[in-house]
This record gives C-alpha cells, sequence and structure tokens, in this order.
C-alpha cells in the first residue's frame, strides 16, 4: 500500500490494481505525464545503451552516458532527443562492424 502525504490522503492498494509491477514502483509526482514518459523512455536508452546515469532535476530529464567528469550531460526535452541518441548508437554500431570486416578482409588477403 502507498500512502501519498498530501492534504488529501489517498492510498493505492497495488494487489487489487490492474498495474503489472516487476517488483519496483517509481512514482515521480513532480513531473508531467509527458515528461513521466521521456524518463521511462530515458531509462530503457540507458538499460539498453549502457549509459551511466538517467535522472531528472527541476522537472528536466537527463542522460550521462558514462561516470567521467568530462562526459557531457544530455537534456531530454522530447522524443527526438531519444531518438537522435538510438540513431548514433546505430550509426557507431554500423562504423564498428564494417571497419572489423574491413580488418578481417585484410588479414585473409595476407593470408592467400
Amino acid at each position: 500500500m502507498i500512502k501519498f502525504s498530501e492534504k488529501n490522503l489517498r492510498y493505492i492498494n497495488l494487489e487489487e490494481s490492474v498495474i503489472e509491477t516487476n517488483g519496483t514502483v517509481g512514482i515521480y509526482n513532480h513531473l508531467t505525464s509527458k515528461a513521466q514518459e521521456l524518463f521511462n523512455r530515458g531509462k530503457e536508452l540507458q538499460k539498453m545503451n549502457g549509459y551511466a546515469y538517467c535522472w531528472t532535476k527541476n522537472s528536466t530529464n537527463l542522460l550521462k552516458e558514462t561516470e567521467d567528469l568530462s562526459s557531457k550531460i544530455i537534456k531530454v526535452t522530447n522524443t527526438d532527443v531519444l531518438n537522435n541518441l538510438k540513431i548514433s548508437l546505430l550509426e557507431t554500431l554500423v562504423l564498428i562492424r564494417l571497419h572489423l570486416w574491413i580488418v578481417s578482409q585484410k588479414d585473409h588477403e595476407q593470408d592467400l
């Protein structure tokens, strides 16, 4: 059961609700529903692509690629930002695979 400490107390019984949980429930009452959706997508991107941090500050969603102090903080203002990050990561993966293929072809030519 979750207790909200506002003027009018509200209770949610998760066992009786239609909300499916995997053991973790995040409630961010300082985020609009749009910002909450962006935050959830940012968390997915963080998990899938190894970003070090995904957090909110002053109702703004933020991502940081590494723990390094020089790593820039990305302000997630809309889904385009997340989509561009995904495209950028895919382009990097394609370039890495292309490079590995070229190296393997050169090694193969040397063996002949």
